[in-house]
This record gives structure tokens, sequence and C-alpha cells, in this order.
């Protein structure tokens, strides 16, 4: 199947990148990224002209299309799996810490009673 190779080459560059960031780790897991988003595009354009050219085709065509589309997808997971190892995603608490408004601080003078 077409979309096996690029799974497997994606997956084997991410493996060989390790888990330090380095130029290597950084241009395999955006290439991953960007090679499976583009062919997510153009997943389906082989099972349309199948279908045109046999219509009694296309109700057997439902399987080969979930399994073309999953097999793209699991590319996409493997490549943001290793941008999130990387920590190139906010997956963490303290990643959303600076979109939050700091604390307005409450000064009460005169020994505790509010004037």
């Amino acid at each position: 199947m077409a979309h096996l190779q690029p799974l497997l080459s994606t997956g084997a560059m991410l493996w060989m990148s390790g888990s330090r960031v380095g130029v290597f780790s950084v241009l395999s897991a955006v290439t991953g990224v960007g090679v499976h988003v583009a062919a997510l595009r153009t997943v389906l354009a082989p099972f349309h002209a199948l279908a045109v050219v046999d219509p009694a085709v296309k109700p057997h065509l439902l399987l080969p299309k979930a399994v073309a589309v999953g097999l793209v997808l699991a590319g996409v997971g493997l490549s943001v799996g290793k941008c999130a190892a990387l920590g190139f995603l906010p997956t963490a608490e303290g990643d959303w810490g600076g979109l939050l408004r700091p604390r307005v601080q409450l000064d009460i003078v005169g020994g505790g009673l509010v004037l």
C-alpha cells in the first residue's frame, strides 16, 4: 500500500533522531508532520478515480479508504507524539502559566479595618 511506506520511513527517522533536541530531531519531527498532513489532502484521490472507472466497486471501497486514512493519521500521530516528547507542544500545566492573568494584590490599610 502506498501509505505504508511513508509511515515506516517516518517512524524510522523519528526513532533514529533520538530523544534530545537537535537539528536532525527537529527536522524529522516537523517534516513528518508536514508530509502526513499533506498526504491527508490526497489520500482519497485514487479511490475516487477507481470509483469513476467502475461504479459497482464504490460500495466495496470503504474498508480500503479507512485503512489508508488510518495509516496517514498514524503518521501524524507519530510525528506529533515526537514533537510532544521533545517539548515542542504545551502538554504540561506549567506551559500554560504565561496565559494566566497575574493576581491583583489587595492591601488593607488601617489595622485590619476596612475603611
